[in-house]
């Protein structure tokens, strides 16, 4: 059976005139229109029904699995190249859990511990990652943003409606926790009514935003326009970063909108850098005009963003410094099982005098990279090299992740640890690599007809391009 691929068209030059036409592109097939559909409801499953299982395995794993069966059952050959294509990653997710298993072993970890954890973060990593390089493969990356846009807008617009007070947005956030089985009381988020959309935690969702945006920067900085050159400021980015402080101000997240403003500075240097020299003095003299005011408006309202005394900011500290002496006591990790509020007490006397010492006792670390360190240990940075080789070829990329990165510093999530749609927008982000400087070039003075940069996902249908 042959069913078709998403391939990419160069818009045809008439010969007539200098203007440029787009050839009408066939209809999606019904093919690609399931796969599209089932690849959104998995996300949709991700985003609002994080913790829902039936029996051992969560629901988004089944949908996960079922989805790829149904690929591989149709097209072995996609599964095939999608392994060769993002083999590097595949390689490093499997050093690591390697790498894991031998920590976990030294430790003492029980093998179903072991066995479960790898499961869970390793092996369901290798799944998305095959997945959603598939599902560019078949749909086009443009099908994959939509799915990723759909859910994630989708627990957007309950955080601004809880945000506003409306009440059936939470009443909704309720019934899902109680289908999922949630425990109310573990979190606090639902009884201290901080928007958290239709997702897990406000945290989450502000990981969810963080990935959304970085997806829309990477269609776009994937996007190949007939004249092969980009715009200075892309406007659907722009738009999109807009969107997500919004939303971030609206859930109470604090570090994703400073890497919104990390990102937007680094952004303007890289496309323009001499509009960065020109709005720079500007900005910083509307901020010490304007952010005082803004900011007390913003304490009226009672929003968590401009609180800078709470509990939560002032354990942060306190956290990666305990995460250092864990750390420093076992420099070569803790294994799977790992928790840091084991061993709090051993630690008491080293925190006592710090702020907000009890964060030690409840919560982890707060610190995706302390949290990574003490899972494999010091010998997980002898991957730095492999994982700069993997990514140097998308480094162009790397800024619509500034706000991600940013966000995970402070917080329990990222890749291979709490982070399921990572992986489909790193899928969506290597499924072309970056053209070197010289032909971007040659591609540009040919007026887009020397274009080689073809994606072997890229999007030719109307629903999908």
């Amino acid at each position: 059976m042959n069913l078709p691929i998403s391939t990419e068209k160069l818009p045809p030059i008439s010969e007539r005139a200098n203007t440029r036409r787009i050839a009408t592109p066939p209809r999606p097939t019904s093919y690609q229109r399931l796969i599209f559909v089932i690849f959104t409801l998995l996300l949709v499953a991700s985003v609002a029904l994080t913790v829902w299982k039936i029996g051992p395995v969560p629901v988004r794993a089944m949908i996960a699995i079922g989805l790829l069966g149904v690929i591989a059952s149709q097209r072995t050959d996609i599964i095939i190249t999608v392994v060769k294509r993002y083999q590097m990653l595949l390689a490093f997710g499997a050093a690591m859990a390697t790498l894991g298993v031998v920590v976990s072993f030294f430790n003492a970890t029980p093998v179903g511990d072991v066995v479960g954890q790898l499961i869970e973060i390793h092996v369901q990593a290798a799944i998305n990652i095959v997945l959603g390089g598939a599902v560019v493969l078949i749909c086009g990356r443009k099908a994959v943003l939509q799915s990723i846009l759909i859910a994630v807008g989708l627990s957007s617009i309950f955080a601004l409606a809880q945000a506003i007070g409306f009440e059936p947005a939470w009443t909704i956030r309720g019934i899902i926790g109680n289908i999922q089985g949630e425990v109310f009381e573990k979190y606090g988020f639902f009884y201290d009514r901080r928007p958290m959309g239709l997702s897990l935690s406000p945290i989450l969702l502000a990981t969810q935003l963080c990935l959304a945006f970085a997806a829309v920067g990477v269609y776009y900085e994937r996007k190949i326009r007939p004249s092969g050159q980009r715009k200075i400021f892309e406007n659907g980015v722009l738009v999109a970063l807009v969107l997500f402080v919004i939303i971030c101000f609206a859930s109470g997240n604090r570090s994703p909108i400073l890497g919104a403003v990390v990102f937007f500075a680094i952004y303007t240097i890289v496309r323009r850098p001499k509009y960065f020299l020109i709005l720079a003095p500007v900005a910083f003299a509307l901020g010490v005009w304007v952010l005082p005011q803004v900011l007390s408006l913003a304490a009226d309202t009672g929003s968590r963003v401009v609180e800078t005394g709470d509990a939560s900011s002032e354990g942060r500290a306190t956290l990666v410094y305990y995460g250092i002496l864990l750390l420093e006591r076992q420099p070569f990790g803790y294994g799977f099982d790992f928790d840091s509020t084991r061993y709090w007490q051993t630690y008491w006397s080293d925190v006592s005098n710090m702020p907000s010492p009890g964060t030690i006792i409840v919560y982890p670390l707060h610190n995706y990279l302390l949290m990574m360190l003490c899972f494999y240990g010091l010998p997980l940075l002898l991957f730095i090299p492999f994982v700069v080789r993997m990514l140097w070829p998308h480094r162009t990329l790397l800024v619509y992740f500034v706000p991600y990165i940013i966000h995970i510093v402070f917080h329990n999530t990222g890749p291979f640890w709490n982070d399921f749609m990572i992986w489909f927008v790193t899928a969506l982000g290597m499924s072309v690599a970056v053209r070197p400087q010289s032909e971007r070039r040659t591609a540009s003075n040919a007026g887009g007809a020397g274009v080689r940069g073809r994606s072997f996902a890229s999007p030719s249908t109307r629903l999908f391009s």
